[in-house]
């Protein structure tokens, strides 16, 4: 079977090439590039380097050099056409069908192909020349006013469509131009009465619109009339352009990538919503920036983006509109996100686009506002917290049932858990209540030694002291439902609470953090919060009867029955204050110790999906302080106060 050429291509510009040898190869980050293990030859040190930007690999020990498609053939031992089909289809894409006249059907559009090519590069060159010449008087003086130099307009092909109705395809016929040829461009109409072409764009500011290889496919025109129908027009959908798959600038950008500025937002990809932001950003040392045309974000657009940077800065207009192209964009990438590959964005002041920044405030201070990019989560988050006011139980629930309805369509399962806890973390902060006053802390078991009588803080952990930045930032730490460790001992954690409500008041902070993995607890835990808030002084008694009218009778049974028979006595309500504390404060530390230990178990897991330099010291750091929490001792005189035997 024969492919058309355009197909491969275009499969070619699809395909990101470490996804593909990743599946084979262990690969690590170095720079802009990735090293392995050479597939090809026995060695001990990584010589098989890829690079996703020029869209090759490279192995030094076998000399073998190759694209996807290669790839496969040599790895698998696949033939061209068996290569090519298996990557249109992990990708998606519908293979051409045979045909009998598909050889010469293909060579027919091969042909027309380069003529179009041809068509669009004269039709470029006329533009330009009409900028420069009278017809472009004032076309030069708007550009002139958005300050964009003679050298910059060059660089970027900028052209004058005049508002003549047939110059354009009288000077391309003349040149040898089929009319059909030029209604298949894009460049003309043909009326429905069968007349004579007129010019699509008339009077406008012409930009060109480039593929991978810099060839022209398509154009944009602004128009210089305020009384346009539109103010932007762009070619329609031709054989060359189809506008959801196509990035304005994306071949200046990339060639900006292959070489960072660093400090200067020349690290990943700028997306815009302009050519004139584009251009504007250009001006101002920022030439790695793209848009899209006229719509949002496409998710063929997004692969594109992904193929070059694994987090593309996407610069919304600071207005109502900017907002709504956002949140869309937001709901968009969702389901496409997948480890270490996501959007982050920028927000300018309202009512300004990047051109306005640049224009009043200058280049330094729009690269400043791209060094400072918000996360994915951050756009959700905010976006649904102030749809509407909180101020209800109703509301509150609502909140949440919104971000998990968003949060199921992430297709990666590891995405979509590391994202479902950050929301639960965020949605404890925010109802959380703020926290009464403390008493002085009391004694605690906090490392490898018996406690010796001497006071020591608490500090929340995950082992013996506080949480280390690397457990934080895999964010097993928060709160959530996901986890279903030590049922018992949250139902012990959450017995002693009720049965000795005092404890909220030096260790509310530690109650909110625990984890229970429990719903039906976690729900119970946030009602005695709001509880000991609104009533401080609230005993055991009057917590119950508060939580059985709020219909938590049946689970205070069932909590109170396991703790019955858990056999941590300090949970009851004969045990004496001190004791109670001192074996909560031990319940909850265990509890995270087993946490911890899955916290390890993830990251040897992370590891071994993506060697990376990164998530080696993050497992190094963890196994570090796994080593020096030790284990638990015991606590002198832990029972003397509840009148229990103790044992020397």
């Amino acid at each position: 079977m024969q492919f058309d050429r355009n197909f491969v291509d275009e499969l070619k510009t699809r395909v990101k090439l470490s996804d593909v040898v990743g599946r084979k190869l262990r690969l690590i980050r170095r720079g802009r590039e990735f090293v392995a293990l050479s597939p090809f030859s026995n060695e001990k040190s990584p010589s098989f380097t890829v690079n996703d930007d020029k869209g090759f690999y490279h192995c030094f020990s076998s000399g073998k050099h190759g694209d996807a498609i290669t790839f496969l053939m040599e790895t698998e031992s696949l033939s061209f056409q068996e290569a090519v089909a298996k990557l249109a289809e992990d990708l998606g894409m519908e293979i051409p069908k045979p045909s009998f006249q598909n050889n010469e059907e293909a060579r027919v559009r091969q042909s027309r192909r380069v003529s179009l090519y041809g068509v669009m590069q004269q039709a470029a060159a006329f533009f330009a020349t009409q900028l420069t010449g009278h017809a472009g008087t004032d076309a030069r003086a708007y550009l002139d006013r958005r300050q964009v130099p003679t050298d910059l307009r060059q660089t970027m092909g900028l052209g004058y469509a005049p508002s003549s109705r047939t110059l354009l395809c009288d000077t391309l016929t003349n040149a040898g131009v089929t009319p059909a040829l030029l209604v298949e461009a894009g460049l003309a109409i043909r009326p429905d009465n069968g007349g004579a072409l007129y010019d699509r764009f008339r009077d406008r500011i012409m930009f060109p619109i480039t593929d991978n290889s810099d060839r022209v496919i398509a154009f944009g025109g602004r128009a210089m009339s305020a009384d346009a129908q539109a103010k932007y027009l762009n070619s329609p959908e031709t054989p060359l352009f189809h506008k959801g798959n196509v990035l304005y600038n994306l071949a200046n950008a990339r060639r900006a990538l292959q070489a960072p500025i660093k400090g200067q937002g020349r690290d990943t990809l700028i997306v815009a919503e302009g050519y004139m932001d584009v251009i504007a950003l250009t001006r101002a040392g920022i030439p790695n920036a793209v848009a899209p045309l006229g719509t949002a974000l496409t998710e063929a657009q997004m692969a594109m983006l992904w193929r070059l940077t694994p987090e593309p800065v996407l610069c919304f207009d600071g207005d109502a509109a900017g907002a709504r192209a956002m949140l869309r964009v937001v709901e968009r990438a969702l389901p496409l996100l997948e480890p270490g590959r996501s959007l982050r964005f920028v927000l300018l002041p309202e009512g300004l686009d990047p051109d306005d920044i640049i224009a009043r405030q200058g280049a330094a201070a729009m690269q400043e506002y791209i060094s400072k990019p918000l996360a994915l989560a951050d756009i959700l988050w905010s976006a649904e917290t102030n749809r509407l006011p909180l101020d209800t139980p109703e509301r509150r629930a609502g909140l949440e049932q919104r971000l998990q309805a968003l949060l199921s369509s992430i297709g990666d399962p590891a995405v979509r858990k590391y994202y479902q806890n950050d929301v639960r973390q965020r949605i404890s902060d925010l109802f959380r209540p703020a926290p009464v006053s403390s008493k002085p802390q009391q004694p605690v078991f906090s490392g490898k030694k018996r406690f010796s009588g001497q006071r020591q803080p608490y500090a929340p952990a995950y082992g013996a002291g506080a949480a280390s930045a690397e457990v934080k930032r895999t964010h097993l730490a928060a709160r959530g439902k996901a986890w279903n460790i030590g049922a018992r001992r949250e139902q012990v954690i959450l017995l002693t609470v009720l049965n000795h409500p005092g404890l909220l008041e030096s260790h509310l902070e530690e109650f909110c953090e625990v984890t229970l993995s429990d719903p039906a607890l976690d729900s119970l835990r946030s009602v005695i919060i709001d509880l000991k808030a609104a009533f401080p002084d609230l005993e055991t008694g009057g917590m119950r009867s508060h939580l059985v009218n709020q219909g938590f009778g049946d689970l205070l049974d069932a909590v109170f029955v396991a703790g019955a028979h858990s056999g941590d006595w300090f949970c009851g309500a004969d045990a004496a204050f001190a004791d109670a504390e001192t074996g909560w404060l031990q319940t909850v530390q265990r509890h995270r110790r087993e946490i911890f230990r899955e916290v390890l178990i993830e990251a040897e897991r992370a590891l071994a999906a993506d060697f990376s330099v990164e998530n080696e010291q993050i497992l190094m750091n963890l196994q570090q302080q796994s080593a020096e929490d030790g284990e638990e001792g015991l606590i002198t005189g832990f029972g003397e106060a509840s009148g229990r035997i103790v044992k020397p």
